[in-house]
């Protein structure tokens, strides 16, 4: 072996004569390649009237003396070229750019220029690689914002209304959970089960800060059309409206069973309006909320006095809350009692509301 390995050294061969001008050669080569610059980086043939020790990094396809010299590092010497092959991880300063570049092997990549370590970068991978959606990314345990001897904030900036700046919470790259500005400048936080179909389960409103629940399932029905009915039956209601809906929560088809799709806490209000045909000793109704067919509220209850009627034709409104669990595949029913007396249902509703 005849050099160093790494920048080319000439050896000094044992009892070689003029040993000088061997170990001179390698401290030329030292002297223009560590802290090594050049004056420019793109030319493709040599400079007329060189100076001597002026370095120039070849460009590819160079022509004249510097031919098949391409990236290679060219230095004026003695009044003739001498040239360095450049190896991956060689630095040079370039001074008509102003900039540090490194060799990678197989391009020149610019690191820093002159004017200051750089406060801009296109993208950043922190143990990950970065791509065009996700221009900074990282792939750690943990990541740590810490304040700077007070507060500290962590700002996500959109665009327009109609964009979304948001946490996005995923499991396999495929999106389970989504909390912020989503579309609108309301505060929402959405879930999914599988990355396509999303339920909004809170809102906040933005000019009142009113905290809605969209997914939670309520709903309210009414009937204002007169059902008569005779003394000692039972007598289902038949909505007409539903008034308000949200969430899984809906009538039958006809339109007199309310089917609970999500299990929970629920409260259930019923209400009728009756008037009276005939008032006797011993009259009396009553209003039943019934799950799964089954009277739900409590036993005996529900039920008026005898001549709970002031009079012929007068009226009475019955009512009162439940709060029950209720299972999904469950469904509620209201049913008006009557004892003995002949009346008319004036009307009904029936508020139901999952309180969690």
């Amino acid at each position: 072996m005849s050099e160093t390995f790494n920048l080319g050294l000439p050896f000094i061969d044992g009892a070689q004569a003029q040993k000088h001008v061997t170990h001179n050669e390698a401290l030329r080569k030292i002297d223009t390649q560590i802290h090594a610059h050049v004056l420019q980086r793109d030319l493709t043939s040599p400079p007329s009237g060189p100076q001597e020790s002026d370095a120039y990094l070849i460009a590819e396809n160079a022509t004249g003396f510097w031919q098949g010299h391409d990236n290679e590092f060219a230095v004026f010497q003695d009044g003739a070229w001498a040239y360095s092959s450049i190896k991956a991880g060689f630095t040079l300063w370039v001074i008509a750019d102003d900039m540090l570049t490194v060799w990678s092997g197989v391009e020149w990549l610019d690191f820093v220029s002159a004017a200051s370590v750089p406060t801009q970068t296109d993208m950043l991978g922190v143990n990950a690689s970065p791509n065009q959606t996700n221009k900074l990314t990282v792939s750690s345990e943990a990541i740590l914002f810490n304040h700077a001897g007070a507060g500290i904030q962590q700002k996500l900036n959109k665009n327009t209304t109609a964009d979304t700046a948001s946490l996005l919470l995923q499991n396999g790259y495929s999106g389970r959970a989504e909390i912020g500005l989503i579309g609108d400048d309301d505060v929402q936080m959405k879930v999914s089960s599988d990355g396509t179909t999303w339920q909004t389960a809170l809102k906040i409103e933005s000019s009142t800060g009113t905290v809605f629940t969209p997914e939670k399932p309520c709903i309210c029905l009414s009937r204002a059309t007169n059902i008569p009915f005779g003394s000692n039956v039972s007598e289902l209601i038949v909505f007409e409206t539903q008034e308000e809906r949200q969430g899984d929560i809906g009538l039958n088809a006809a339109m007199s069973r309310v089917e609970i799709n999500q299990s929970g806490l629920y409260m259930i209000i019923p209400q009728v309006v009756l008037a009276s045909k005939v008032v006797s000793s011993g009259d009396g109704w009553g209003l039943e909320v019934r799950k799964n067919g089954a009277k739900l509220n409590p036993t005996r209850t529900g039920f008026f006095a005898p001549n709970g009627f002031s009079a012929n034709g007068s009226e009475m409104i019955a009512t009162y809350a439940l709060v029950r669990f209720l299972s999904a595949g469950d469904y509620i029913e209201l049913v008006v009692d009557s004892i003995q007396t002949n009346a008319n249902c004036l009307g009904a509703s029936l508020d139901i509301a999952h309180l969690g």
